[in-house]
């Protein structure tokens, strides 16, 4: 359950970026990494810009995408039973 949920979050981030951006802006492209923190950072600034979103808005999505990304980062613990 732990995996879709992530999965889920990540791909809704991805696709979002991919409507908004052609590729992502980190130092990775979209589809190689699994970093929300950074997906979530690419996406959030021209969201900001737009005002789709605010700043509270802003601020709870990255507080609720936290616990995944500090149990996470990488996008495999939930998917391998090892490091």
């Amino acid at each position: 359950l732990g995996l879709s949920c992530r999965q889920a979050v990540e791909l809704a981030l991805k696709g979002l970026l991919v409507t908004m951006h052609d590729s992502y802006d980190g130092e990775e492209r979209i589809y190689r990494t699994h970093n929300l923190r950074g997906l979530w950072d690419a996406l959030q600034e021209p969201l900001l810009r737009l005002e789709v979103i605010d700043d509270d808005a802003a601020r709870a999505v990255r507080e609720s995408l936290e616990p995944f990304a500090a149990v996470d980062a990488a996008g495999t613990a939930f998917r391998y039973p090892f490091d």
